[in-house]
């Protein structure tokens, strides 16, 4: 029985600091998204750039 009512709580208390947290992420969660997209567009130019500069040397070299 202790364990079922503890389990309750906490759900109680879960549901809680989600409803908080949704409160304060929904105005960032576009800003959020914003970021990643960025970042992983950045890290791809990046990779794209390096493989430009690397696979023509060792395709001459060959």
């Amino acid at each position: 029985m202790k364990l079922k009512s503890s389990l309750g709580l906490n759900l109680i208390l879960f549901q809680r600091i989600k409803n908080k947290a949704k409160i304060i992420w929904i105005p960032n969660a576009n800003l959020m998204k914003k970021v990643i997209v960025n970042s992983i567009s950045t890290l791809i130019k990046l990779l794209v750039k390096f493989f430009n500069f690397n696979f023509p040397d060792k395709n001459k070299k060959l």
